[in-house]
């Protein structure tokens, strides 16, 4: 099989893992993008607007409105920084915190799903291989 067939059949069984997953669940609500971006502010730990823009290659406008709409849902909230109350930082609250561990559950288990035909040497090459390729890539 070519390595093409290969991922693209590997990246459809990680897609409908995911979608079955995430099936039933706050997360079914969100787009891809979105969850992505949930994690993302999560890993900055209470980013500001310029730092949201940055990362996501976006518009500070742009931001807002995504900022807008993860508030709607009850999932981020703006604080007003300490010293300058013009500056806001985008904090999870406890529904945008349960939704970014239930995201993150669920890719631990479609990983161990992936490797779990491995033997423990196979799972340390495949780990370095993945990546190598990441490193190089992306």
């Amino acid at each position: 099989m070519h390595i093409i067939e290969t991922l693209d059949k590997l990246t459809r069984a990680i897609e409908a893992a995911q979608v079955e997953a995430i099936e039933g669940t706050p997360l079914a609500d969100m787009t891809e993008r979105q969850i992505c971006q949930m994690e993302t502010i999560a890993d900055l730990k209470n980013p500001g607007a310029g730092e949201l823009a940055k990362t996501f290659k976006v518009s500070k406008p742009s931001v807002t409105a995504i900022i807008d709409r993860f508030e709607l849902k009850g999932l981020v909230r703006r604080v007003a920084e300490d010293q300058d109350r013009r500056t806001m930082h985008i904090h999870l609250t406890h529904k945008g915190e349960k939704l970014v561990a239930q995201h993150r559950e669920i890719h631990r288990k479609i990983g161990e799903q992936l490797i779990s035909p491995l033997s423990t040497e196979e799972t340390i090459l495949f780990q370095k291989l993945l990546e190598k390729i990441l490193n190089q890539h992306i």
